[in-house]
Order: structure tokens, then C-alpha cells, then sequence
């Protein structure tokens, strides 16, 4: 089990007078310089639990595991320090589950959220999650709310072009179905992955590949539909999609 925050922080609140007692007796450096380096070491370690749980979540977005990441995520059950945090966590998990395809855990974690605390980014993780489910659920109504809160929030520049991506995901084969849109789509989305490819995470490749094969499929282009299903087979690892790659391909070969 992990230590909890108020563990870390007393164990970080030790180690900064150890270190502060040791400068004032073996050195004559100025009290400032020994504020600096004990709170660097405080920060370290009351935040270690963020940064191995960042490092787990990366068994996901570049091993495209998320049994073992949600195995090994486990782990920090207990470090719920705040409801921000608890938050933090479960929309996490509710991230892993969808990966895995057990949707309705993902969904149930969903509900259970108050996106009201939640910080920046874990919003858009939330609005993004939400409208992914109920576009699953077939509740296009909530997925346009969801769609509308995610269109106007302002992230981090690095994350845009995946927010581009689920934008015209939504709106141009879920609110606005058509050939022509289909056809608007893979043009935009493919232009979104020649552009951002060597930034994206393997998770976000493979994902973008198989939403990108599901509508060639559906436009009867089947050549250029199995290359992106082949590629998501090749490095989709364990997740979900990489099954139902294999199921398109299979009715392709069909035909």
C-alpha cells in the first residue's frame, strides 16, 4: 500500500529539519540557501504519489496495457488525500476501464464524479470521457452537452489536436451522420495524425487508426480500411479496439 499524503508530509517535514540541523552544523551556508533545499525535498516527496501514478498511467498510453495499468493503479486506492484527488484518481480509473471495454464501470465511475473540483485538465479527461460514453449509450442529448462543454474549454496546447480530433469525431459521424461528413472526417482526422504523429502517445495512434478505419469501412473503402485496422492490431497491444479491428477485418476478408 502507498503512504498517504499526510505520511509523506510528515515524513517530508522530518527530512527538512534533518537536512536543515546538518547544514547549520557542518556548513556556513545562509538560511535562505537551507529553506531552498529542504523545500525542494518536502515537494519531492509529498508529491511522489502524483509522479508514480503519472509513470503507471504511461503503461497505457505507450504500452497500450491497460490491464496492467489498472493493476498496478490499484496500488493507490488508499492515497486519497482531498475530493479533488479522489476525483483525480477515479476519473483515471474510469479512463483505464474504457480501455479495457468495461463500460459500464467506466460510466458508473462517471456519475459518481463531481466535475465541479476537479483541476484543468482533469475536466477536459472528464468532459471528454463523458462524451464518449454517451455516445455509446446512444444518449446524444447528454453527448452534446458534454460536446459544448468540451468545444469551449481552454486546455494546454499540447492536448488541442486530440480535443480537435474528438470534436469532429462527434459532431461530423454522431449529431451531423452523413457520406459527406464521413468524408469530411477521415480528411480532417488524417490531416490531424500527419501533423501531430511523432507527438502523439502510441494510446492516441492506435485509437485515432481505428476510428479512422471504422468510417472507410463504412464508406465501402475497404483497402484503406484495412490498413488502419492492421495498424491497430499491430500496436494496440491489450486494448479493447484491438479486438474489434480484428472483427472488421474478418468481415472484410468476408467479402
Amino acid at each position: 500500500m502507498k503512504r498517504s499524503l499526510l505520511v509523506n508530509f510528515i515524513l517530508s517535514l522530518i527530512i527538512y529539519f534533518s537536512i536543515d540541523c546538518f547544514l547549520v552544523k557542518f556548513t556556513g551556508v545562509s538560511f535562505l540557501f537551507r529553506f531552498s533545499i529542504g523545500y525542494f525535498f518536502c515537494i519531492v516527496i509529498i508529491f511522489s504519489g502524483y509522479f508514480e501514478q503519472k509513470k503507471i498511467m504511461n503503461i497505457l498510453n505507450n504500452e497500450c496495457d491497460p490491464q496492467k495499468c489498472l493493476a498496478e493503479y490499484v496500488k493507490f486506492e488508499k492515497y486519497i488525500p482531498t475530493k479533488s484527488y479522489k476525483a483525480s484518481y477515479e476519473l483515471n480509473r474510469c479512463t483505464i476501464f474504457s480501455h479495457v471495454g468495461n463500460f459500464e464501470s467506466s460510466f458508473s465511475i462517471l456519475e459518481s464524479i463531481d466535475p465541479k473540483i476537479l483541476k484543468k485538465p482533469f475536466k477536459y479527461l472528464y468532459s471528454g470521457n463523458l462524451m464518449t460514453a454517451c455516445l455509446r449509450a446512444s444518449d446524444l442529448a447528454k453527448a452534446k452537452e458534454a460536446w459544448d462543454q468540451l468545444y469551449c474549454m481552454e486546455i494546454p496546447k499540447k492536448f488541442l489536436p486530440v480535443k480537435e480530433f474528438n470534436i469532429i469525431y462527434a459532431d461530423l459521424l454522431f449529431f451531423n451522420p452523413s457520406d459527406e461528413n464521413r468524408k469530411l472526417f477521415v480528411e480532417k482526422a488524417e490531416k490531424i495524425l500527419s501533423e501531430n504523429e511523432d507527438k502523439f502517445s502510441m494510446l492516441a495512434k492506435v485509437s485515432m487508426k481505428h476510428y479512422i478505419g471504422i468510417v472507410y469501412f463504412e464508406l465501402d473503402e475497404y483497402e484503406k480500411a484495412k490498413d488502419y485496422f492492421s495498424y491497430t492490431i499491430e500496436h494496440g497491444n491489450k486494448l479493447h479496439i484491438v479486438e474489434l479491428s480484428r472483427q472488421y477485418l474478418e468481415r472484410i476478408n468476408a467479402l
